[in-house]
């Protein structure tokens, strides 16, 4: 096997494992109601947060006949989608319980979500399947220099005015 499909089913088994976990942690509070008996945890990446600016030539995509076609950029797009889907209903879940200690659990899920995301997101970067145009300096700048910091209080209405 291969050194980038091993790369990938070691982040495809550990976000699994973490996400079973969460998921047991998530269940058993909403059976006892109390806090937890293991605390939720933060998921870590195993890689370095460098990403490849600059387009390669790569082959154009086309749908898949069969199976056999399916390759680690299909599961690791397939993966990216699925990790990115549940991060917007972690939240939503979270305002909508009953049960203060799970409303808890889950947006604590929130982060690790997004750190799945980006770990997947630097794999695809790093075999040229999610590639990152590189903007010219002096279109960087402009960007980074676009924006300057909120200064100011904010102003309240006077208390004196009537409606």
């Amino acid at each position: 096997m291969n050194k980038v499909l091993l790369l990938l089913r070691d982040i495809l088994n550990r976000q699994f494992q973490f996400m079973q976990q969460e998921y047991n942690t998530a269940v058993e509070c909403f059976k006892t109601g109390q806090n937890p008996s293991t605390p939720t945890q933060s998921y870590k990446k195993n890689q370095g947060n460098d990403f490849v600016y600059g387009l390669k030539p790569s082959q154009s995509k086309k749908s898949f006949q069969s199976a056999s076609e399916m390759t680690d950029e299909c599961i690791s797009s397939l993966m990216l989608g699925a990790v990115k889907a549940s991060v917007p209903m972690k939240p939503m879940a979270a305002l909508e319980t009953t049960t203060p200690v799970v409303s808890r659990v889950l947006a604590d899920a929130v982060p690790n979500c997004i750190e799945m995301a980006y770990e997947i997101s630097l794999y695809q970067n790093k075999h040229h399947y999610y590639q990152v145009s590189q903007l010219a300096q002096q279109d960087m700048k402009k960007m980074v220099n676009a924006f300057e910091p909120a200064q100011g209080k904010p102003q309240m209405p006077n208390n004196n005015t009537t409606h």
